[in-house]
């Protein structure tokens, strides 16, 4: 018999973090906490979730700013 994981919820991490549901989204989205916003809806894979519980999980990098100004070379 082959059992399926659960599947994680947004609510999963609220209650772990003690963030609002707001902030909680807003950090996912961020890449500071597990899981992935795909629109409104909340994805995580369970062995992410779990790491994350374990303190193994490490927050995605962030992009770094790029500038896009060019100055013109002086004549």
């Amino acid at each position: 018999m082959s059992t399926t994981p659960r599947r994680i919820t947004i609510e999963d991490v609220i209650a772990q973090t003690g963030l609002g549901p707001i902030q909680t989204r807003a950090d996912v989205k961020a890449g500071l906490l597990p899981g992935r916003m795909r629109g409104r809806q909340y994805v995580c894979p369970p062995g992410e979730y779990q790491k994350w519980l374990d303190g193994d999980w490490t927050p995605r990098p962030q992009p770094q700013p790029v500038q896009m100004i060019q100055r013109k070379k002086a004549a």
